[in-house]
């Protein structure tokens, strides 16, 4: 993926998300602000390990590593 394209789909998915958010159709409650929280920390936590055992030669993929190679 280039960096375009990753900006491009970022830009993309905000622009819906906050058409969502602005028509009433989501809504920001405390399960869905827990959620995310809980999803961002996991993913955070997970390129933290990376970074440590990355330290002592070894190597753990990180998420978008982990797929299929094209």
């Amino acid at each position: 993926m280039t960096v375009i394209q990753a900006v491009g789909l970022s830009i993309g998915v905000l622009a819906i998300m906050l058409f969502l958010y602005g028509t009433g159709i989501i809504r920001a409650t405390e399960k869905l602000k827990i959620g995310v929280s809980a999803a961002t920390g996991a993913i955070c936590l997970v390129y933290l390990v990376s970074r440590v055992v990355s330290l002592f030669g070894s190597h753990f993929p990180y998420i978008h590593e982990a797929g299929p190679s094209w």
